[in-house]
């Protein structure tokens, strides 16, 4: 018996070595040296340990309170418990910055929704990013789903699934956004898609087109991380919130909608831009500059 015990638990941390090395990306991989690859795996597995243990507790718990009460909890109790652990655990001091300018209260009509974009270079951004404590749901890609507890805390916080490459997934991925946006949800949405620690990519048109149809303002979102984020044994971290930018008005079909990005990426980027130099300098450990010289306005137009 113990020896089928140990087996399982064998096989359950090997599936969870498994689970933490698909959380690496390889643009995010050139930021450690091999020795730092123990501490990224360790992050990995501890991650998911701690959202097996909150999701299995909401699970019990939604049982008898309901699906909304699960769904809240969720998006609420264990990203941000699971957040505030991970990075203290792992990272240092976290600054949250521009709190007011996310939609607070929204899911009970107190405001309205709105489209939040933050930048992405890590998977550090998640934990930071459910550090702002609003009423909105996560768009991430299908296959984070697999990860043992941390698919599962996205499933029960209504995380809209995400399969790359595909246009009927990008659709039924916009419908789900019109879903939660409708019924009082932000969305928050990684424009550029996936990571990329060492490039700035060009944002995608989901998010404008989510913004313009349904006529919510777009939050604006800086996260900083150090270059010695996964290097050293504590960094400081800031993610911060800047005011809402209003869409501009449809001016035809859906498929030129898409076109009034021209207007408003330059003053999110002008936005994002002076916001990352600023903090850049209250980050003791950062060189990085998150917007190359060369390539801040040219693609996004």
């Amino acid at each position: 018996m113990m020896m089928y015990l140990i087996a399982g638990l064998g096989a359950l941390m090997g599936f969870m070595l498994l689970g933490a090395a698909f959380m690496i990306d390889s643009q995010e991989s050139k930021q450690f040296h091999k020795r730092n690859v123990a501490k990224v795996l360790l992050f990995g597995v501890v991650w998911q340990i701690v959202a097996i243990c909150y999701a299995f507790t909401i699970y019990v718990a939604g049982f008898f309170r309901g699906l909304e009460w699960r769904r809240v909890a969720a998006s609420h109790c264990a990203a941000e418990g699971i957040s505030k652990l991970m990075t203290a655990l792992f990272f240092g001091e976290v600054v949250v910055e521009g709190l007011e300018h996310i939609p607070q209260g929204s899911i009970k009509g107190k405001c309205g929704p709105a489209i939040i974009a933050p930048n992405h270079s890590s998977m550090v951004d998640v934990l930071l990013c459910a550090m702002l404590a609003g009423d909105f749901t996560w768009v991430a890609k299908s296959t984070v789903f697999l990860v043992p507890g941390v698919g599962q805390c996205l499933y029960l916080a209504g995380t809209v699934p995400l399969s790359r490459g595909k246009k009927s997934s990008a659709m039924q991925m916009l419908e789900g956004c019109r879903k939660a946006l409708d019924d009082g949800w932000s969305v928050l949405i990684y424009p550029q898609g996936t990571r990329d620690r060492l490039s700035w990519r060009p944002w995608k048109y989901g998010a404008f087109k989510l913004a313009i149809e349904k006529q919510v303002p777009i939050v604006p979102v800086s996260i900083i991380l150090p270059d010695d984020t996964w290097t050293s044994g504590s960094c400081k971290l800031i993610i911060k919130a800047h005011p809402p930018v209003a869409p501009p008005k449809p001016v035809g079909p859906t498929e030129e909608m898409i076109l009034e990005r021209k207007e408003m990426s330059p003053e999110l980027w002008k936005k994002m831009d002076a916001a990352i130099q600023k903090m850049t300098k209250k980050v003791e450990s950062a060189s990085f500059s998150a917007f190359p010289k060369d390539h801040r306005f040219r693609k996004s137009e």
